[in-house]
This record gives C-alpha cells, sequence and structure tokens, in this order.
C-alpha cells in the first residue's frame, strides 16, 4: 500500500489577520464574550482541532476565518488539509488550489494537492505538483518520495529509485529517521541488489 505524506505539522504559522472587536454585553458584571469572531483566535482554534483530529470542527472554523477575511492562504491550506484527510478529495483540491492562487510560494499545498491526485490515480498531475513543490523547495523531502511513489505507480522504476534515493538522503539529513527508513525500504524493494 502506497503511503503519501503529507505536511499535517503544524507550522506556527505567525499571520496577520484583519478581524473587527469582539462584541460584549454591557453590564454591570464582569464582561462576558458573546460572539468570536476574531480571525487570529478562531484560526488558531482551527490547528487545535486538526491536531486533536476533529477535522470537521477544523473546516467550521477555517470556513468561518475565510468569511472574516477571504484572502488567508493558510486558512485555504488548513481547511484544505482537514478535508483531505476526510478524504474529501474535489473540496480539498479547490482549498489547496485557492491556497495556491493566493500564495504560490506554498509547497506544503503543492505536495498536499499532489498527494489528493494520486489517491485519485492521475498520477501525471501529482508529478506537477510534486516539480513545482520542488521547483520551490529543493529540500522538500515529501515531494522527493512522493514523487517516486507516482513514478512506481506509472511503471517508471528508474525515476522512481533517483526520487527514492534523494528523499532517503534528505530525511537522513533531517534526522527522520523513520522516513529515513521507509525510503530505505523502498530502495531495497526497486534495486533488490543494492
Amino acid at each position: 500500500m502506497n503511503h503519501f505524506h503529507r505536511i499535517t505539522t503544524i507550522l506556527g504559522i505567525v499571520t496577520l489577520l484583519n478581524a473587527g472587536a469582539v462584541a460584549v454585553q454591557a453590564q454591570p458584571q464582569p464582561i462576558q464574550i458573546v460572539q468570536k469572531n476574531n480571525a487570529e483566535e478562531i484560526f488558531r482554534e482551527g490547528l487545535k482541532k486538526i491536531e486533536q483530529g476533529n477535522f470537521q470542527g477544523a473546516i467550521n472554523d477555517f470556513t468561518e476565518v475565510l468569511k472574516i477575511n477571504p484572502n488567508i492562504s493558510d486558512a485555504y491550506y488548513f481547511r484544505g488539509l482537514a478535508r483531505d484527510l476526510l478524504e474529501d478529495n474535489e473540496e480539498a483540491i479547490k482549498d489547496y488550489s485557492e491556497a495556491i492562487r493566493l500564495d504560490p510560494k506554498n509547497t506544503y499545498a503543492y505536495n498536499n494537492r499532489g498527494t489528493v491526485y494520486a489517491e485519485l490515480k492521475d498520477y501525471e498531475k501529482a508529478i506537477e505538483d510534486y516539480d513545482r513543490a520542488l521547483d520551490k523547495d529543493s529540500e522538500n523531502a515529501n515531494a522527493y518520495y512522493n514523487r517516486a511513489l507516482a513514478h512506481t505507480a506509472l511503471g517508471k522504476p528508474e525515476k522512481a529509485l533517483a526520487d527514492f534515493q534523494k528523499a532517503a538522503e534528505l530525511y537522513k539529513k533531517q534526522g527522520q529517521t523513520a522516513d529515513y527508513e521507509d525510503a530505505m525500504n523502498r530502495i531495497k524493494e526497486l534495486n533488490p541488489e543494492q
């Protein structure tokens, strides 16, 4: 079974989000929040929900953020990730695409959109996205690994082998031992003499 690598790490993103003031009750008792409309706060809640595995809740939060400010690339990216993890492939592709439109340097969105295309068995589109991710970040080990899986599925073992080797090299350099070992196992499968 092919296991594509998604970028799921919450990156500690600091995004300036424009938001309105918090509505409060005007009574002589302590101030109470009656409406949560601070985009930054809602965004952080969405990230927490992804970490907790509450993907539908995260989708709802990022949708709320986008109602406040529809130009936040990271909100589209993380909503796409939540949809991706729920296997809502078409909506995930739309969100990743919008994240890329707003931030063409977002290599994570290219990588993850590529994984969705690969899961849909559209390996050519997947490879195009992995290529774009690697054009922008040649140290993206997951993009090499995923492109290798796509090449394998297309019956191109030489290209797959080269990408698995590069992924293994980068995983080792980045201290990602489990991913390094996985890539090395893939290399052995493709080239048993090594």
